[in-house]
């Protein structure tokens, strides 16, 4: 069974229910697909709520979908995972925020899963083809590779995917 993994901003479409992406996971989770994201992001989220206006109502929100989603832990291995990801990025010279590296170590240490994403900060840790495997040397042993997918409604942006090269599907959102 595949694992779809929401990032801050689709989790948050989800949690709003924004853009048909409340539909569109509720659709592949009865399809057999696992649905769900990860500590960090539910932190992220966390902490947009307590900083917004409508507080109370968004805490709600939160606490209403959790139930509906797996979220998976930042572990020992995600953290041995993280500390090799951020290594490689310094070295690099390519900056990347914390959580994104967690969320790319969590990612990979899962296996057989995807993340959802609009924005393409995971680009960076991932193989746009199967043998791109150039531009940072842990990509050799934890390559993810992007697919960019379609959106249904109107996205000012589409919905970016990233998953293991062995495992890659598209999925329309």
């Amino acid at each position: 069974m595949s694992k779809l993994l929401l990032d801050s901003g689709i989790f948050s479409d989800y949690m709003h229910r924004r853009r048909g992406i409340f539909e569109r996971v509720k659709q592949l989770a009865l399809q057999g697909v696992r649905i769900g994201s990860y500590v960090p992001v539910v932190a992220e989220i966390a902490f947009g709520i307590e900083m917004s206006s409508s507080r109370d109502r968004n805490f709600q929100r939160l606490i209403g979908v959790l139930p509906t989603l797996t979220v998976w832990p930042f572990d020992q291995d995600s953290a041995l995972t993280y500390s090799r990801i951020a290594v490689e990025l310094r070295r690099s010279g390519r900056p990347m925020q914390v959580v994104d590296m967690m969320i790319g170590a969590i990612s990979m240490n899962l296996g057989d899963c995807k993340v959802v994403t609009t924005d393409s900060d995971l680009e960076a840790i991932s193989a746009e083809e199967p043998g791109d495997n150039q531009k940072l040397p842990f990509r050799r042993f934890y390559g993810i590779r992007l697919t960019t997918i379609a959106c249904d409604g109107a996205c000012s942006h589409s919905p970016l995917i990233y998953g293991s090269i062995a495992s890659i599907t598209a999925v329309v959102l």
